[in-house]
């Protein structure tokens, strides 16, 4: 990723599996169990589920580590993470957090400024003002390519560019501008030939 964007990561809380080992540990250490709280129907279906996910690993030859319990994560940062929810939106270089920015970490919001992933001490031209610019042009490129995703997929090209408006994620070309996001006829009035065909399908389906 090279400019500004948006990067959002969930890691959750461990919780032990019903009737193992680990579950009466954690009780011992009077840590809070969500199951607990669930109504008794909730509770239920989650414990159906993690019976199936235990066959499903036992199926598959074993369980699968999350990433952020894995033994490379510890190789690569020095310890695990903390559990909870990041959040980046800001300038990003060759795929790292890198120059003006916004971090969260579990509602924590941190400005600053940053080089190659690591948070600076010195936030020196990224103060709050200007990281929050920053993150909001990030939030509007986030929002763009989320756009994008939604085009029909004949205004969009696999082959590499030069590319024209069709490619881009809120220009449409002056044929298909009817289909941009929002409400229909909100900007564009929808074309007479598909006015034709929904009236002609309408009437199918009132004679059948």
């Amino acid at each position: 990723m090279e400019g500004h964007g948006v990067v959002e990561v969930d890691i959750p809380q461990m919780e032990p599996i019903p009737g193992f080992k680990h579950e009466a540990q954690m009780r011992a250490e009077g840590k809070i169990i969500s199951r607990d709280y669930m109504s008794p129907e909730d509770r239920e279906w989650l414990e159906m589920d993690i019976e199936d996910s235990l066959k499903l690993a036992e199926a598959n030859d074993g369980f699968e580590i999350p990433f952020y319990e894995n033994n490379m994560w510890i190789r690569v940062f020095g310890s695990k993470p903390e559990k909870g929810r990041y959040r980046y939106a800001g300038q990003w270089k060759q795929g790292r957090m890198h120059g003006c920015g916004v971090y969260e970490v579990n509602e924590q919001t941190i400005f600053g400024r940053f080089y190659f992933g690591e948070l600076l001490e010195d936030p020196t031209g990224c103060d709050a003002e200007i990281s929050a610019m920053h993150s909001g042009i990030a939030e509007v490129a986030a929002a763009k390519a989320r756009m994008f995703i939604n085009k029909p997929d004949g205004m969009v090209r696999e082959d590499r560019g030069p590319y024209s408006d069709p490619q881009h994620p809120y220009l449409y070309e002056e044929e298909d501008v009817w289909m941009a996001p929002g409400f229909i006829n909100q900007f564009y009035e929808v074309p007479d030939y598909w006015k034709m065909y929904v009236h002609e399908v309408d009437q199918e389906r009132r004679c059948g």
